[in-house]
């Protein structure tokens, strides 16, 4: 799925940022929010060795604008209940 600039709304960027970390079962996007340099996604992980740069840069070019990962570095056991519900 490509998206255009037109067409970039929070729920296509969460959608398409969760094809791109389907097989990433610790991680969970929770927002898409537009910055002045593209997308901002916030996300929680239960693991700190994930290819974030990697996945930033894929969704860039899939989507044509900058996008940024912010993870909200919430405690283990919040981070799994909210990963896992």
């Amino acid at each position: 799925m490509f998206f255009t600039n037109e067409s970039n709304r929070p729920e296509n960027v969460i959608a398409a940022a969760q094809e791109e970390t389907v097989n990433m079962r610790d991680m969970r996007i929770l927002r898409a929010k537009r910055s002045d340099r593209g997308w901002q996604l916030k996300y929680i992980a239960l693991d700190d060795d994930l290819p974030v740069a990697a996945i930033e840069r894929s969704l860039s070019r899939r989507l044509g604008e900058m996008v940024r990962m912010v993870n909200l570095h919430y405690d283990f056991d919040t981070a799994a209940r909210m990963i896992y519900a």
